[in-house]
């Protein structure tokens, strides 16, 4: 069900492959700004019926993402889409800066494979 290629609307790039409740795959990033051996990460996790989350390294060594999403079928395009929580988090050394380290945002993606 979530095996498969899907993209989100910044244009990263997932690439899932499903065992039972299993994931695997990569995440390629597509900030310009980043070093290409940089981009492309690899993704683990989990899936319950049509909930699915996953975790990865990011685009510098400090960081780490987390998704939690739903599979959802877009009735008006008949595309499949994972509607997302994207949770990430940098190491930082100094405490008093930990609000800067934290992000939480929506994140789709839609399957295009």
């Amino acid at each position: 069900m979530f095996s498969g290629t899907w993209c989100n609307e910044a244009g990263d790039e997932l690439h899932l492959t499903q065992y039972g409740e299993a994931i695997a795959g990569t995440y390629i990033e597509t900030k310009k700004d980043t070093d290409v051996s940089c981009r492309s990460k690899i993704v683990v996790g989990s899936v319950a019926d049509e909930t699915i989350c996953f975790v990865t390294g990011a685009s510098t060594a400090r960081m780490m993402k987390s998704w939690t999403g739903l599979l959802y079928k877009d009735n008006k395009n008949c595309e499949l889409e994972i509607n997302t929580v994207c949770h990430s988090l940098e190491r930082l050394t100094d405490e008093m800066e930990i609000a800067k380290s934290i992000s939480i945002k929506k994140d789709k993606f839609k399957k295009l494979d």
